[in-house]
């Protein structure tokens, strides 16, 4: 079996029972070369009697972390033509949406923006045309298609709604995608969301219709299969939390004056650092706690669970098992299929491919499982 996956911003490609092999972006090597001479242009700064301060400092750190990753690819889907695959590319100052040839050959650049952000392409032959997501400055997201060329970019959806997860439907007249309104308060200052739903554009006549939804789950990106049927993932809505209770605002009253004391020693720490190379206590600022990576799927933060971090089982699961994988016939009728399923999609002769977030499995039309590959903090997977 064929197919790609998306693991820790970069894309790798996986033929039979061989090793996977990284693809790397041109345009992400470069913009990874162009940092790493920056960062040794200012080496003096991480160097002598100020480097700890430089490395154990916040602030620093989240700059040391950018450097890490100047270039990181935030989607993956098929495109337009056999053996294509397009991704959508992220650095601090731009996004694009590129293209692969067969074997992750010919890399084209189709879109580059400052603009907005560009998320979750996906490519279809039959349009000819790719959908991704673009992400507004303002927290909002929507659905928006451009030709196979870069060319003629449309923007389909609007409102105050985060619209996310775009698929085709086989026959290419129609957008399926989650979508969830934006909740803000009087000063007009986003609070929350409400859950997602499956939403289905139908790009002849411009309508949207609802397949599905559910109040207190968050239904997250929808594929349609090639009998008429609707697959998605179903985790648990979590409203967010609006009010404040009396008790909490008298204990952050009685916390006031110890955090204050923190605050106020933070600050001393900082400046001994700064000027001494040394910290004020013997901790450094290193953390002790185990390296716990974060991801952001289906516009959240996805976090490994500490519980997770040094178990001795092989492939733990980055999401609890309320994470499900559920297909919708189209009469209505809903099945669990799997899971502990971080993200998934749908093979050409009945197969479906699901991750963990630590593994990758394959389900075959009668319904047997196995696992086809093995690594580390999974975000998409694609068949081929």
């Amino acid at each position: 079996m064929r197919f790609a996956y998306l693991s820790q911003g970069k894309i790798y490609l996986k033929d039979g029972s061989g090793p996977a092999r990284l693809v790397e972006s041109k345009y992400a090597a470069e913009t990874r070369r162009r940092a790493l001479e920056m960062e040794q242009r200012n080496a003096w700064k991480t160097e002598g009697r100020g480097a700890q301060f430089m490395r154990g400092g916040a602030l620093w750190g989240a700059a040391q972390q950018a450097l890490e990753l100047p270039a990181q690819v935030t989607g993956l889907a098929r495109g337009c033509a056999e053996g294509q695959l397009v991704y959508s590319l992220d650095t601090r100052d731009v996004s694009g949406v590129f293209r692969l040839g067969d074997q992750g050959c010919e890399e084209q650049r189709l879109l580059h923006t400052a603009d907005f952000r560009v998320r979750e392409v996906c490519g279809d032959a039959r349009a000819g045309k790719i959908a991704f997501v673009l992400a507004h400055r303002d927290g909002t997201s929507a659905i928006a298609t451009m030709n196979h060329d870069g060319g003629e970019l449309a923007e389909l959806t609007q409102g105050d709604t985060q619209d996310m997860a775009p698929r085709w439907t086989p026959a290419g007249d129609g957008i399926v995608y989650q979508s969830a309104g934006i909740g803000r308060n009087q000063a007009g200052v986003a609070v929350g969301r409400g859950p997602f739903v499956i939403e289905k554009l139908n790009l002849q006549n411009g309508e949207v219709e609802t397949l599905a939804e559910e109040p207190n789950s968050d239904l997250l990106g929808p594929k349609v299969a090639g009998d008429g049927a609707l697959w998605y993932i179903r985790r648990p809505y979590t409203p967010p939390n609006q009010k404040t209770h009396p008790l909490r605002a008298v204990l952050d009253l009685l916390l006031l004056p110890f955090r204050i004391i923190y605050a106020f020693f933070q600050y001393l720490n900082f400046f001994s650092a700064k000027y001494t190379g040394k910290f004020l206590t013997s901790g450094g600022g290193a953390a002790k706690e185990a390296d716990v990576r974060q991801m952001m799927i289906w516009g959240n933060l996805v976090e490994a669970s500490r519980q997770n971090v040094g178990k001795s089982e092989e492939t733990p699961d980055l999401v609890p098992a309320s994470w499900q994988l559920v297909r919708q016939s189209t009469g209505g009728e809903r099945t669990t299929v799997a899971k502990n399923v971080l993200t998934f999609d749908l093979g050409g002769n009945g197969e479906v491919l699901y991750s963990n977030g630590n593994a990758i499995f394959c389900r075959d039309a009668a319904g047997e499982t196995q696992r086809v590959e093995k690594t580390s903090f999974i975000q998409h997977v694609v068949a081929l």
